[in-house]
């Protein structure tokens, strides 16, 4: 099951019961903003996996992207460009929470690298009331995004505000999964779609296999795929003359 961004739990529960009655080996679930708890009464039914959201309390099976090596890559980027003056985009965990895994990767990476960033949480909106007035007074030099959409947000926001990227502000994303996000030199996080949604299907498979045989051990699966970072024109060194 996949849903689009921001639909109410309720409605995405009603899809999970509706697939059930209609005798469902096992599910894959994608979706990102459905609580690990809700999941537990269908896991009782039949076997499910989640694809794409990390699982820290192991609640459901589940293989995703490994958020902590996208936040420390990223990281790493910004800070050997020369920037010490960060913000970090930060949706809530109730809204998505592979973007807030994420941002919380990048900003613990910030933090063991002697620095402090400026974090901007945020819900459906990216913060930039808050950010743009920082940039403009220099107060920083690099705005971290957790999706490439938001990225690109930022980037038109900045063009709207004469604000040049990279010469004043350097902005970077993660999941490079836009069509053409090379092409548009965007400074990002590519994952492994392909290999995640490979390990998906094998791992559902390997579940519904197991389960109900008392003589076959049930997996317990918890994996993470690493992607790798992409370089692009949106980060540069701070220009602060």
């Amino acid at each position: 099951m996949s849903v689009a961004p921001g639909k109410c739990d309720d409605r995405q529960l009603d899809s999970l019961s509706h697939l059930l009655g209609l005798g469902v080996a096992g599910l894959i679930v994608s979706t990102g903003d459905l609580a690990s708890e809700l999941l537990l009464p269908f896991s009782e039914r039949v076997p499910i996996i989640r694809a794409g959201r990390p699982e820290p309390d192991a609640l459901i099976p589940a293989v995703s992207f490994d958020a902590e090596h996208a936040g420390k890559a990223l990281a790493e980027a910004v800070v050997k460009a020369g920037h010490t003056k960060i913000a970090v985009v930060r949706t809530c965990p109730e809204v998505s929470f592979p973007e807030y895994t994420r941002a919380q990767a990048t900003i613990a990476e910030i933090r063991k690298q002697g620095l402090e960033p400026f974090i901007v949480d945020v819900k459906f909106d990216s913060g930039e009331a808050y950010v743009v007035p920082l940039i403009k007074s220099g107060a920083i030099t690099a705005v971290m995004c957790p999706t490439d959409l938001r990225q690109l947000h930022y980037l038109r926001v900045c063009q709207d505000e004469g604000i040049s990227v990279p010469s004043h502000v350097s902005v970077t994303g993660c999941d490079g999964a836009l069509p053409g996000f090379d092409i548009m030199g965007l400074t990002t996080y590519s994952w492994p779609v392909r290999k995640l949604a490979t390990g998906a299907v094998a791992s559902i498979l390997e579940l519904i296999d197991a389960y109900g045989e008392v003589e076959k051990p049930t997996p317990w699966v918890q994996r993470k795929y690493q992607g790798q970072l992409v370089p692009g024109r949106t980060l540069s060194p701070p220009n602060e003359s």
